[in-house]
């Protein structure tokens, strides 16, 4: 508050805020646009109606302990408001949400167990064993919400179910800042969190339901069978073939290393003498941090809210907040045929 205070104009006093805050008095029309610019926001975003509670994603609000109490709850309030940005204009345009079917009934206990509910994930969409080329547009074309919030370093993701109006949706929050490779795994993490965490066993810790939705992940974006096919056997896995991996499955080295030793292909001694390279050699350091695989943002959302303006339902000053675009360029590209 101090901090709003002091960048505030004109200014406004902390005890004022406060009043602001508590729903005592109401701030007029100077300081609503000020408010917004000092807080980085349209002055629109004062006026959303936030009708559900972003505490029902807390079950998979995953964080280092080295983010701030702060930092979370800024967090929360950007993922929300992108959320009902989203559901707004889905509503705008009756797009109902589609309802995740389960993938089993059993119980889940360990990484096997997983790893067998995503190969049947896998042939349920008809994938094969052939990459993912776009992990958002998969998941949005089976009712998975993927959005992309920035945030924090420590912050990869997060997760959950929301109910609104009675209804469910399936949302997932990711951080665009991240390593492209870095955030498709994320992505198929926080999708392992949604379709299975009323099937893990009760005893298990939730250090162990990480590493169930981590083995999730690297399933869906490198099977198995593409794992044993390319390095089963292999007395020695050079630099390039780990490269050529990451640049067909987009799954970083890091990734694809693990994964070989999780499923026995490398033994412990050879998978601690890559920890060891990767964290003492200045080249192996490089190509695990390097990024060889690109894939396009969705413009799913995009391409609705530009539906909806064409459809009469929203104006194109509220298109450009929405989109958080220039009302020139939502003009723009509104003219395109």
């Amino acid at each position: 508050m101090d901090d709003l205070c002091s960048i505030l104009e004109p200014k406004v006093s902390k005890q004022t805020i406060s009043k602001y805050e508590a729903g005592k008095s109401m701030p007029n029309g100077i300081i609503m646009f000020a408010l917004a610019k000092a807080l980085g926001v349209d002055i629109d975003y004062f006026a959303r109606p936030f009708d559900f509670h972003i505490e029902e994603l807390e079950i998979s609000f995953r964080k280092k302990a080295s983010m701030s109490a702060k930092e979370v709850e800024a967090l929360k309030v950007n993922v929300q408001d992108a959320i009902e940005r989203y559901l707004e204009v889905e509503a705008l345009l009756g797009i109902k949400p589609q309802k995740q079917d389960p993938v089993t009934t059993s119980t889940l206990s360990t990484s096997d167990d997983v790893r067998i509910v995503a190969q049947r994930l896998r042939e349920r969409w008809g994938l094969g064993d052939h990459p993912i080329l776009n992990v958002q547009e998969l998941l949005e074309s089976i009712g998975v919400k993927v959005l992309l919030t920035n945030g924090p370093e420590e912050f990869d993701g997060v997760s959950g179910i929301i109910n609104k109006n009675d209804t469910a949706y399936s949302v997932i929050v990711i951080n665009p800042q991240k390593m492209c490779e870095r955030r498709r795994l994320t992505t198929m993490h926080e999708l392992g969190h949604i379709l299975l965490n009323d099937l893990f066993d009760e005893h298990l810790s939730g250090r162990e339901i990480e590493k169930c939705c981590n083995s999730f992940a690297s399933e869906m974006l490198f099977p198995e069978s593409v794992a044993k096919y390319w390095f089963d056997g292999n007395r020695q896995i050079s630099l390039p073939e780990l490269k050529h991996c990451q640049q067909v499955y987009g799954v970083s080295i890091e990734a694809i290393v693990y994964k070989l030793h999780e499923l026995g292909i490398i033994n412990d001694s050879r998978y601690k003498s890559f920890m060891f390279l990767k964290n003492t050699k200045p080249f192996m350091k490089q190509a695990v941090r390097t990024s060889l695989f690109s894939e396009a943002n969705s413009k799913r959302f995009e391409a609705m809210v530009y539906k909806a303006m064409a459809e009469g339902l929203v104006t194109r000053e509220r298109a450009a907040v929405l989109l958080n675009q220039p009302i020139s360029e939502v003009e723009f590209n509104m003219d395109a045929i």
